[in-house]
């Protein structure tokens, strides 16, 4: 809190703001008595984002007649459901449509972004490349286009994101998509314009280079074209053209918008704009015949860079088609080592891959990040969730290569620190190496983690046994912290015990598969007492609860921050079906899950763990969630209950994508302790005849399992292959309706209602099934 007193008494000086301290006085009493009231580099990004809207507002009521980009379009529309008033929005970005496209290659640091028109932004936070397209005096500019007038995908041979328009008989096409060459990274989008009618057209393409982003307006100072086909931007390498275009402009904020002047072929292409709303436009001017098809590249590097150190040669057009084939192979490769699901519904097969391509694309390699823009950092939350999901998927090389630098963020005392105050952060940290270990098997790596995971554990017990900030702290939980999204009051938040207490068991697992018997029985005695602690907290809290509802953090109403109670911990730690209260927080949150702002990714957690219990809201949850997603798959941070589109956070959230691939992968396959369930939740409508569903090269805690189902009129069979590590007790397979025989004559395979149960030596099994009602 000390950095806005510091604020506060700036303004005080400067600005003879003498009110707002009580403010800042009632808002330090919302909180308990914490070390940290407030994350640093959220005041920085506040502050940033308060003054960028301040600038916002005002650069847009004085240029109203711009060319913005869609969400900003949609936010001054009086008629759009994202419609915002001016003053209301006057120091705000982006609260409506935060919805984006993360593009970029394997391994990559930095990922450009695109918007649902096809806008293309390739460095966080700047400038951003539109297209345009005139004919016979009219401009289609996609910003303004309706939705029903716009169609979008994401691609797979490289991934990237299409984009088509139609426009007065032409055909607009964008794909954009990347590469590597000589280890930069470089976005390439290419527009092909088609001729659809049956006369000739004569239109013009237009790329420019616009002060603005998703996210918010952005400042362009200095901005020049250089007749070999490039932009420039503050002196950088921006936009290559390798076919050159007829002409390019440049206009600033007191000469007006570049595409006012589209005409203009003067040579006035470079420009210095002291405000900082620079703009630029090339044109090319094009004959098509009927049927006939243009195609011109733009390429983007993914990070600035010098023109001098800037080749041409790798981006001609023949060379951009081998790096795209190239990128297509290595990507192909990828996915293919991966795990594949097969399902009814082919839009959720085509979830799954883009998920995975999702989650591949924001590993960074040393670190994996939650999203392309304002979530490109390290989290061990959303880190926890994505390495998760990764393992799940076969990639235990990118999984181990993240997990070996997390020793490096470990503090001294054993705090994995990615910011002071989320306390959860050392727990999530164990659990992700912990399981990962488990999964694979991978007993080098966790013998090499162990001391990291030891000093976690003592840091664990250390900080939950603190008394010194505050005497109200229940005994023996965590201090006060932030909440997970930072949004609630610091609070002794359950959310954080309930992911130090699982780090704490996994720890000592982890100890007792390495045969560290002494380590094994310290931490399970630090375990059991800290689970002491922590029921005694919970039972008082639902014992007083109006609803017996646990709260979000002991003495606390039960209010919305309740939902961070439902995580892959606390089900581990407390399973539904043996917790009461764990059962009323599904019932209560799954009736509400998609009332008001909706966070996908929580709401994924609450379908996994409503499905463990055999919720029907479980499977209802499923295709609304479906919906939720964007064209290319991609979930907001938190989507705005009216547009359906974000409304802060992440436009493009990674842990969202990680969610639904472990959501879609525990409907047909998951772990029970020591038995492996196939095919626990389906559908009904899956289960008919002639379906099937299946997952292939897929890791389990017992080894490598294939796993295939067919239904038939009056029957199904199922064929397992499988490489075990450690086999299951046994297998249960769950059926569409009751059992009636088993038609293998092996007496090893047992039949109970729904279900059927057979050793880990089986490896296909038919049955007889009870005749299903129309």
């Amino acid at each position: 809190m000390m950095y806005l007193k510091h604020i506060l008494a700036f303004l005080r000086e400067h600005f003879n703001a003498d009110r707002g301290g009580e403010f800042l006085d009632a808002n330090s009493r919302l909180n308990r008595a914490s070390e940290v009231s407030v994350s640093p580099d959220r005041v920085a990004a506040d502050v940033e984002g308060y003054l960028r809207g301040l600038f916002q507002g005002r650069a847009l009521a004085l240029n109203g007649d711009w060319i913005w980009p869609w969400w900003i379009e949609q936010q001054r529309d009086p008629r759009s459901e994202a419609f915002v008033p001016v003053h209301a929005s006057a120091t705000s970005g982006n609260i409506t449509n935060r919805n984006w496209t993360a593009v970029g290659t394997l391994g990559g640091r930095r990922e450009a972004i695109v918007d649902p028109r096809g806008l293309v932004t390739p460095w966080p936070g700047q400038w951003s490349l539109d297209t345009f397209l005139e004919i016979n005096g009219e401009t289609l500019f996609p910003s303004r286009l309706h939705s029903h007038q716009v169609s979008q995908r994401a691609t797979t041979n490289p991934p990237g994101v299409q984009t088509e328009f139609a426009f007065h008989g032409l055909d607009l096409q964008i794909q954009a998509w990347a590469f590597r060459h000589e280890a930069n990274d470089y976005l390439v989008q290419t527009t092909r314009i088609t001729n659809s009618s049956d006369a000739p057209l004569s239109p013009a393409l237009i790329h420019s280079l616009r002060p603005a982003n998703p996210e918010g307006v952005c400042l362009v100072h200095n901005l020049a074209y250089n007749t070999r086909g490039f932009w420039n931007v503050e002196a950088q390498v921006a936009c290559y053209f390798p076919l050159r275009p007829d002409y390019s402009i440049a206009s600033n904020h007191e000469r007006g918008d570049a595409a006012f002047y589209l005409d203009d072929e003067t040579e006035d292409n470079a420009i210095h704009c002291p405000v900082g709303l620079a703009t630029g436009a090339s044109v090319w001017r094009l004959h098509l015949e009927p049927g006939a098809t243009e195609t011109v590249f733009a390429v983007l590097p993914l990070e600035p860079m010098n023109p001098r150190f800037f080749e041409f040669s790798p981006f001609t057009p023949d060379a951009l088609q081998r790096s795209r084939d190239k990128a297509t192979e290595e990507w192909q490769e990828k996915r293919d080592a991966g795990t594949t699901i097969q399902l009814p519904d082919p839009r959720l097969v085509e979830s799954f891959e883009a998920s995975k391509t999702a989650v591949l694309l924001l590993n960074d390699g040393h670190e994996i990040t939650t999203g392309p823009t304002s979530g490109h950092t390290q989290s061990f939350a959303n880190g926890e969730a994505m390495l998760q999901a990764l393992a799940i998927l076969n990639y235990p090389k990118e999984v181990r290569h993240n997990l070996e630098f997390y020793p490096l963020k470990q503090w001294k005392n054993g705090y994995f620190c990615a910011r002071k105050g989320e306390w959860a952060s050392t727990g999530q940290a164990i659990c992700a190496i912990a399981d990962y270990c488990r999964l694979h098997g991978d007993t080098p790596l966790l013998e090499q983690l162990l001391p990291a995971i030891k000093r976690g554990v003592v840091w664990i017990e250390k900080k939950r046994n603190e008394v010194s900030f505050s005497r109200r702290k229940p005994k023996g939980l965590l201090p006060a912290g932030f909440s997970p999204d930072h949004s609630h009051p610091n609070d002794f938040n359950y959310y954080d015990n309930f992911w130090s207490l699982r780090a704490v068991q996994a720890a000592a697992g982890a100890a007792d598969a390495l045969g560290l018997g002494p380590d094994a029985r310290l931490f399970q005695s630090i375990y059991d007492a800290y689970l002491r602690d922590l029921n005694e907290a919970i039972n008082r809290d639902v014992e007083f609860s109006p609803h017996h509802l646990l709260p979000a953090a002991p003495r606390r109403r039960p209010d919305a921050g309740m939902a961070w109670n439902v995580t892959d911990a606390s089900l581990e730690l407390f399973p539904p079906e043996e917790s009461p209260w764990m059962r009323r927080i599904l019932d209560s949150l799954g009736e509400s899950a998609l009332n008001g702002e909706v966070r996908p990714d929580t709401v994924m957690v609450l379908c996994r763990a409503l499905l463990s219990i055999r919720n029907p809201l479980g499977l209802k949850l499923l295709p609304q969630l479906q919906r939720l997603a964007s064209p290319t798959w991609c979930w907001p941070e938190v989507i705005h209950p009216r547009t359906r589109g974000g409304s802060r956070g992440e436009g493009h959230h990674g842990p969202a994508n990680a969610q639904w691939v472990l959501l879609l992968r525990n409907l047909i396959l998951r772990e029970n302790q020591d038995v492996l369930e196939v095919t626990p939740f389906l559908p009904p409508e899956w289960q008919k005849a002639d379906q099937h569903v299946g997952i292939s090269n897929a890791p389990t805690n017992f080894g490598m399992v294939t796993v295939r189902a067919d239904f038939h009129d009056n029957s199904a069979a199922l064929t397992l292959e499988a490489r075990w590590r450690v086999p299951p007790r046994e297998i249960h397979w769950h059926l569409p309706s009751k059992v009636l025989a088993a038609l293998e004559t092996d007496h090893s395979v047992r039949l109970n209602d729904r279900m059927v149960i057979f050793p880990a030596n089986i490896s296909r099994v038919s049955v007889e099934l009870e005749q299903q009602q129309a």
